[in-house]
Parts: C-alpha cells; sequence; structure tokens
C-alpha cells in the first residue's frame, strides 16, 4: 500500500487538484477488494490442485509440475510461503494479491515513462474491473505472469538489461505464455536502445534462456504436450479473438441482459483508442498498443501456425495496456463533454459489475456442491467405505476435505483432458484401481462432468451403477452443460 501511495504520489502527471486524492482513494479501494474476499470464495478445481501440489515434499511438487501444463516458478513461490505460514485460504491465495498490488505500480512506473496522460483512468481500471479482482484473488500464477510482463516492459524502457534478464526468465519459468511475454519484452528493449548496445539485450536474453535451459531438459516436452487442451481455449475467429478484450474488463461478472452492451462498450472504446494511436502518432501510445496487441497476436499467430492456444485468461499481460490506452483517448485532445458522456457511460455498468461480481464469482467457482459432497460423506461414513472417483476433478477438490479416507479413481490413459500426466497423478499419490479389484462393503461414487469430461467416463460411471446396488444421495447442474452426483453403492 505504502509503494503503490508513494508512486501515485510523486507522478509527473498528477497535476490536477482532484486527480491526487482520487487516486489515493481507488489506491485503498484496490487493497480492500483485493483481500475482503480472498477467503470468500471456496477453492475450486484449479486452485485446489495448487494447495495440494504446494502441500508436497519439494521434489515431488516439482515432480507433479513436471507432469502438468505450466511450468514451476508460482508452485515454487507458493510451496515456500504454504511451508512457512501454512495451507489456509489466506496463505494460498495471498501471493496473487500482492503480485495484483505490485502490478498496480509497475503499471503506473509504466505509463510515466511514456508520458501517457489520462493515467487515472487506466488505474481506476485496473483497480475496479472484476478482471482484475478475480484473478488476484485467484490462487494460480496469472497474478504473477501479469506482473513480471510489467517488470519486463519497465525493464526494457529503463534500460535495466540486468532486470529485463531476470524477469524474462521468471516469465519462462511462471507460464507457457512466458514465451510470448518475454519476446515481446524483448524486441522492445530493441526498438529503445541505440543500435551500438544490441549486443547488450542479445547477451542478457541469451542468459535468460540459459537459465531457462534446465526446464527445457526436465519439463517442457510434457507441458508442451498437454499446453492448448480444454474447451476453454478461444477459436481465433474474429470473436473468439475479441473475446479476452471483453473479459479484461467484466470478467464473469456482468448479468447477462448486460453482456452485450457491455461487450460494445469496451470494443468502441477500444477501437477509439486504436484509431487515434494511428492518427495522433503519440510514442507512448503506441507502446501502449504494442504491449496490449503483441501478446493477443502473436497467441492468434501460434494457434493458426501450431495448435489451438489462445488462452483468455494467459493473455492478461496485455490487459494493463488496454486500461491505459482507454484512459489515454478519453483524455488526450477530447472535450470535456466527450469525457462526461464516457463516464455516463462506463461507470454505471462498471457499478452493477463490481456489485454481481463477488455472487457471480462465487458461483463460478462452482466447489459449493464439493463442499456438500464432503459434509455428507463425512457425515455418514462407516468403516470400510470407500470413496470412488469417475475422474480427476473431485479428487482435486475433494482432497482437502476427505484426503484422509480411501480416495480411488478409475484408471485414466496418460492425459486427461485437464493435462494431468501419469507423472503428476504419481507424484500426488492417486490410486488407481477398478472398482471390482478393491475390498469394500459400501462405496462412495462421485462423478462431476463439464464441457471437457471424456465420454468413457460416462459410460464407466453407467456400467458400474448397473453393476451394483446404489442409492443416489446428491445431485447437482443442469444435465447438459455441468453434471454430477453421489451415489451409495453396495456389493
Amino acid at each position: 500500500m505504502a509503494v503503490l501511495i508513494d508512486t501515485v504520489k510523486r507522478r509527473w502527471w498528477v497535476t490536477e487538484r482532484y486527480v491526487w486524492p482520487w487516486l489515493l482513494v481507488v489506491s485503498i479501494a484496490a487493497v480492500a477488494l483485493r483481500f475482503t474476499h480472498i477467503v470468500y470464495y471456496p477453492l475450486w478445481f484449479d486452485e485446489a490442485w495448487s494447495a495440494w501440489v504446494a502441500a508436497l515434499p519439494f521434489d515431488r511438487m516439482i515432480n507433479a509440475v513436471a507432469g502438468d501444463v505450466h511450468p514451476p516458478l508460482y508452485f515454487v513461490i507458493l510451496w515456500g510461503l504454504v511451508h512457512v505460514l501454512g495451507d489456509s485460504m489466506f496463505v494460498v491465495r495471498l501471493p496473487s494479491a500482492l503480485f495484483s498490488l505490485a502490478s498496480l505500480a509497475l503499471s503506473l512506473r509504466i505509463v510515466e515513462r511514456l508520458q501517457i496522460s489520462g493515467a487515472f483512468i487506466g488505474f481506476t481500471l485496473m483497480a475496479l474491473v472484476p478482471f482484475q479482482l478475480f484473478f488476484a484473488d485467484e490462487a494460480r500464477g496469472y497474478a504473477l505472469l501479469e506482473m513480471l510482463y510489467l517488470g519486463a516492459c519497465l525493464a526494457a524502457l529503463s534500460r535495466r538489461w540486468a532486470w529485463l534478464a531476470v524477469c524474462n526468465a521468471a516469465l519462462l519459468y511462471t507460464h507457457n505464455y512466458g514465451a510470448i511475454y518475454a519476446a515481446l519484452a524483448g524486441l522492445l528493449a530493441f526498438l529503445v536502445v541505440d543500435r551500438r548496445e544490441w549486443w547488450k539485450v542479445v547477451a542478457w536474453n541469451a542468459g535468460a534462456i540459459v537459465v531457462y535451459a534446465p526446464w527445457v531438459a526436465f519439463g517442457l516436452a510434457g507441458q508442451v504436450a498437454a499446453f492448448g487442451e480444454g474447451h476453454w481455449i478461444r477459436p481465433t475467429s474474429p470473436g473468439g479473438f475479441m473475446y479476452p478484450i471483453y473479459m479484461f474488463v467484466w470478467n464473469v461478472a456482468m448479468p447477462r441482459e448486460l453482456q452485450s452492451s457491455a461487450m460494445l462498450l469496451v470494443a468502441v472504446l477500444v477501437f477509439i483508442a486504436l484509431v487515434k494511436v494511428v492518427r495522433d502518432r503519440h510514442v507512448g501510445a503506441r507502446v501502449l498498443a504494442y504491449l496490449f496487441l503483441g501478446p493477443l497476436v502473436l497467441a492468434a499467430l501460434a494457434s493458426w501456425a501450431w495448435k489451438p492456444i489462445y488462452l483468455w485468461r494467459a493473455l492478461i499481460g496485455a490487459a494493463p495496456a488496454m486500461y491505459y490506452l482507454i484512459g489515454w483517448a478519453l483524455t488526450h485532445r477530447v472535450s470535456r463533454l466527450g469525457l462526461i458522456m464516457a463516464h455516463f457511460l462506463f461507470t454505471p455498468m462498471l457499478f452493477v459489475a463490481l456489485i454481481n461480481h463477488p455472487a457471480r464469482t462465487f458461483e463460478i467457482k462452482g466447489a459449493m456442491e464439493m463442499a456438500q459432497v464432503a459434509e455428507h460423506v463425512a457425515a455418514n461414513w462407516q468403516a470400510g467405505d470407500v470413496i470412488y472417483h469417475i475422474n480427476i476433478g473431485s479428487v482435486v477438490e475433494l482432497h482437502r476435505a476427505l484426503g484422509d479416507r480411501t480416495n480411488v479413481m478409475l484408471p485414466t490413459p496418460d492425459h486427461t483432458i485437464v493435462g494431468y500426466s501419469l507423472q503428476t497423478r504419481r507424484a500426488l499419490s492417486i490410486v488407481e484401481e477398478p472398482i471390482g479389484a478393491l475390498t469394500w462393503r459400501r462405496a462412495w461414487l462421485i462423478w462431476v462432468s463439464s464441457p471437457g469430461t471424456y465420454e468413457r467416463e460416462v459410460v464407466a460411471r453407467d456400467a458400474i451403477l448397473a453393476g451394483y446396488r446404489n442409492e443416489k444421495v446428491l445431485g447437482w447442474g443442469d444435465g447438459e452443460l455441468i453434471d454430477g452426483g453421489v451415489w451409495l453403492l453396495w456389493r
């Protein structure tokens, strides 16, 4: 908080009296919103996986991550924190909240370098929009990815090559998209430095690649093989390409009846900003457009040339530049009437989204059903019972609550739709056996489906229900997109 206030207070663009008090209020709100709900939302699948992995011994944690889709840096950080402070929900989500606040401070330093007007608007968006709040309270590495991209860009603009190398190496160790962000930050360095110093940029970036080399040898092959799987990968059609731009502001918070209007508003603001970049030829604004569009374009090109990888949440690094670009477009050579009209249209929608954000996020995380399952199974557990999972989803989400009981999963191929390789499952000590090979008197059959569910899992569930006496004790979902249930089986 002190870093944020100090950064804001000393910036050159705080020229009007009303700006500094407003930024102070927004800074306080940014901190409050990131910590108010940090323990409110239940841990959903991705976060439960992070917490489980972070609690493992270090060697098993590295092996588990090596078989997953992400590099290890975020999990190493979380591992250190969990082993010092424990694995409470607050501790598990704390790094993301801190990374998100650091990104706010870094973004201000960047727009100072670029001499961008309207930074108070961009700062307000970054501090308050539901997209940023969601990933600030998400026990995953996306807030870290955003912070490192901003850090790398600031290092490039400041010509601090050692810091650029550190940030780029950290980007590579954080996410597969780190390669995209590191390439863009490296190119930015070439654009701002004199040609006589290009060798420094090349040397330091080569050092970042050398630092990354051990992971290339150890875990990159399995990571790349699993990356790009899943229904959450967007198509690179015009609509699919625009999807992250909507999500960068509203995420899942906007009510259904306002989603089209919200998409149109953001699209118009971004379009106006990009047109203005072309027409006004403002160097700083052009850099912002590069930092915003670069990740989207490179991810789309990779999807066309290689395989689908257009993952909206991994494009989080592009979001800050979009916010400040909109702020610049609304204040640079714009009449006061135009600015008032923009506020009149945008502010009510942002207010609605902020009001709706906690409830929608709680609903989307979808862990309430698992909490009910854990409570019911624990209350009715008998000696000799077994919990039998059809897929990895319920194994991960129930581990914290029911991991001390006998849990067995239906045997699966080497990779599941969520990228869990056999190596990862072994590192997590997940037992996989046919239900008929187990000794049990009663079995709790747990079924969780999603758009990524395999047909073989549905067939296995139906075969088990047909082969044993059973009673359905819990059920949820719409029966189409999301479905789930718990059956008590008897031999």
